[in-house]
This record gives structure tokens, sequence and C-alpha cells, in this order.
């Protein structure tokens, strides 16, 4: 399972609880996930943040997240048997 953590308050408090001293977001927008119990938590900016103060690093905030998007998507599609 994974869960996307909106925004640095709910990345924040996710964090504390499960005692991460991780940074909670990345300036480059390269989200580093934290996996606890088999849960894997990613802390991503909340988009109304970039469309107000990072409108110009949007495409770069899309691409990123999109990476984990991809990744779920490759773990979740069947294996061929082989």
């Amino acid at each position: 399972m994974t869960v996307f953590l909106l925004g640095k308050q709910v990345a924040t408090f996710i964090m504390k609880k499960f005692a991460s001293d991780k940074p909670i977001l990345s300036d480059t927008f390269h989200y580093a996930p934290l996996i606890v119990n088999n849960i894997r938590f990613i802390p991503i900016h909340h988009p109304s943040y970039i469309l107000v103060y990072k409108r110009k690093m949007l495409d770069e905030y899309i691409k990123q997240v999109q990476v984990h998007f991809l990744s779920l998507k490759r773990e979740m599609s069947p294996q061929p048997a082989g």
C-alpha cells in the first residue's frame, strides 16, 4: 500500500508519528518514501502550493510525482510467467 502525503503539515504529522528525522519535502521535488509496516508513505508538496508559489517549476513537480505513480503501476501489473 502506498499513501501520498499532500503538503508539509500532513507529512510532518505522519513523519513525527513514526519518529522519522528525514527531510520532509525536497526543494527539487525528489520525494523519498518512508516505509513503515509495509506501508509506503510518500510526502509530496500540496498541488495548491506548487500552483501559487512554484508555478515555474510545475513541469518538474509533475514529472517527479509521475515517477512514483509509474513505479506503483509497474508493481501492480501482473508479471509474466517465466
